[in-house]
C-alpha cells in the first residue's frame, strides 16, 4: 500500500508498506526539507531515520507486526513529525515540579514528572541535550528523558 508522508498538512514524500509474512517492509523517499535530521512517524511511533540519498531522503526498513502495531497507520498518512492522537479535552491539567540538574555536563532546568524529566519541544529548536538525543522521546509537546532509578 502506497501512503503519503505529511508535514504540516503538507506531503513531502511517499511510502511503501508492504505485508511480508510476520514483518512489514517500509521503503520511504521524501525532499530534503533541511540538515536536520528526519525521522519517520505512525502517530507517536518512531519508525526509523531517513537517510539522504542524492535529492531525497530515503528509509528502507524492516519491523516485525507483533513490534509495530500501529501499522497500517490508522489515519492513512505517515508523517515527519509525532502526533499524538486527538483525545477529547478535560478540565484537569497535570501538575509538573520543576526539576534542575546536570546531564552529561550540560545545566539543565526542566520539569520532572515522575520517571521523566521534560523539556518543552519545540519543532526547530535542537535537542536540550544533543549528545542524548537518541534517550529523549517527544510526547505531549515535550522532550522526555526517562530517569535511571
Amino acid at each position: 500500500m502506497d501512503l503519503p508522508v505529511m508535514l504540516h498538512e503538507e506531503t513531502v514524500g511517499t511510502c511503501t508498506l508492504e505485508e511480508m509474512g510476520l514483518y512489514w517492509i517500509i521503503q520511504c523517499r521524501c525532499k530534503v526539507l533541511s540538515d536536520k535530521v528526519e525521522r519517520l512517524y505512525a502517530g507517536e511511533r518512531k519508525l526509523g531515520v531517513l537517510e539522504k540519498e542524492g535529492e531525497q531522503l530515503t528509509l528502507r526498513r524492516r519491523l516485525s507486526k507483533s513490534s509495530c502495531p500501529e501499522l497500517p497507520p490508522v489515519l492513512g498518512y505517515l508523517t515527519l513529525h509525532p502526533t499524538a492522537p486527538k483525545m477529547p479535552q478535560t478540565e484537569e491539567k497535570t501538575e509538573y515540579a520543576p526539576w534542575e540538574g546536570s546531564i552529561q555536563g550540560y545545566e539543565l532546568k526542566g520539569l520532572l514528572d515522575g520517571d521523566h524529566v521534560l523539556f518543552p519541544y519545540e519543532e526547530n529548536a535542537p535537542c536540550p541535550c544533543e549528545p542524548l538525543f537518541c534517550f529523549f522521546e517527544i510526547r505531549d509537546g515535550y522532550w522526555r528523558l526517562p530517569l535511571d532509578v
